[in-house]
């Protein structure tokens, strides 16, 4: 009775059983599916995050490489300007030395103080003695003259700079430049200011010199009844006068100059300055220089493929007399975004350095971060199968340094 009576109970309890663990795996089924879904759901929120954040880095890693760029041309322009005001200072001060005045008075007739003795003919030989000591001073400088205004504009005083061989030119040497544009336009300048010229080639007994390519600085000389008697004029060579301005900034970046009747200058890094005359009219004219001298925007920063690399522009400009010279300063754009690279670099090696050293837990949430911020690094940088430059490494090694 009893044995009947258990296996009345236990026939009874096994669909009971049955029913409660089928409710159990929905449940579970359920569960599982809720897990999953909030998985998901974290997944795609922190890859969502991981994007947000990472555009708004890109974005603000290149607005600070904007802003380097245009903090670098912001150097090169005063620079530039400098070489001006250098040229401006020197003429002035020949112009108004005791030498020059005494001269211009004794060719002007003017009455001279009895107890000089010295002729007008020493007093020419002191101005070549001035002309000489800025010329050795300033290895740019190819000519510095006394040019009059009478007598068809002919030089007075003139000594040459012939490669750091430095020359009087002799009495029956000295040229008219009554005729030369730069000498017209210079008729214009009042006491005291100073004109420059175009870059030109320099032109000697009416020969132009294709491998003197120079700019020209004149201030006039006026006698004491305030009548032009004539002018100092200083010839440098431009290519060499810039390179030499230049040459301290020890700039990272390539730097193209032009001017506005299509000379430019271009200077990679870590190359001499190559300058071109005329060069704009010809077909193979750097992109950069083209930009600057037909699309110009004082102040603004360009991307634009150069050389086939995508890279950030900034224009800049000096203006002087006559012109003015328009100044590009650029820089591939991955080496302006390497900034951003290397905060993720650093945060990559620390997480990495971390697991060897201090056995932090590498989970692989923690694998899926690092693997999108490498993937993030790759995208700014970018490699190719181009030779890597030994200074890319830098990056990577101050990365490891700083993690």
């Amino acid at each position: 009775m009893k044995l009947g009576q258990d296996k009345a109970d236990q026939s009874f309890a096994t669909p009971v059983r049955r029913r409660f663990a089928a409710r159990l795996s929905i449940l579970t089924s359920i569960r599982s599916k809720f897990i999953l879904i909030g998985a998901l759901g974290a997944a795609c929120a922190a890859l969502l995050v991981g994007g947000i954040n990472y555009i708004s880095l890109t974005n603000a890693t290149r607005d600070t490489a904007e802003a380097e760029l245009k903090a670098r041309a912001h150097l090169v322009a005063p620079a530039i300007r400098g070489l001006f005001d250098d040229m401006r200072s020197m003429l002035l001060v020949i112009a108004n030395s005791s030498s020059v005045r005494t001269f211009q008075r004794l060719q002007s007739g003017y009455f001279i103080d009895p107890a000089e003795t010295m002729s007008s003919a020493q007093w020419k030989t002191e101005v070549e003695e001035l002309f000489l000591a800025f010329l050795s001073q300033n290895p740019h400088i190819t000519q510095i003259r006394l040019v009059g205004i009478e007598n068809g504009g002919r030089e007075l005083v003139r000594v040459d700079n012939y490669g750091g061989f430095f020359r009087p030119t002799q009495q029956d040497d000295l040229q008219y430049k009554g005729d030369r544009p730069y000498f017209r336009a210079a008729l214009g300048v009042d006491d005291g200011d100073v004109y420059f010229s175009p870059v030109e080639m320099n032109e000697d007994n009416g020969v132009e010199d294709r491998n003197s390519i120079v700019i020209r600085a004149l201030t006039p000389i006026f006698g004491e009844a305030f009548e032009r008697f004539g002018f100092i004029v200083i010839n440098a060579h431009f290519g060499e006068m810039i390179s030499r301005g230049l040459a301290p900034l020890d700039l990272d970046e390539d730097l193209i100059l032009v001017t506005r009747t299509g000379d430019y200058l271009q200077k990679r890094h870590g190359e001499r300055a190559k300058f071109v005359f005329r060069g704009l009219a010809r077909a193979k004219a750097p992109t950069e220089a083209r930009l600057l001298h037909d699309a110009f925007a004082a102040g603004q920063t360009r991307f634009l493929d150069i050389d086939g690399v995508e890279s950030a522009l900034h224009m800049d400009q000096v203006s002087f007399s006559s012109s003015e010279i328009r100044i590009g300063l650029h820089r591939p754009l991955a080496d302006l975004l390497a900034i951003g690279a290397d905060v993720r670099n650093q945060s990559i090696v620390t997480a990495l350095l971390a697991a060897l050293f201090l056995r932090e837990p590498f989970t692989r949430w923690r694998v899926a971060a690092i693997a999108l911020g490498f993937t993030g690094v790759l995208v700014i940088l970018r490699p190719g199968l181009e030779v890597v430059h030994p200074a890319s490494l830098v990056v990577l090694v101050a990365a490891v340094g700083y993690g």
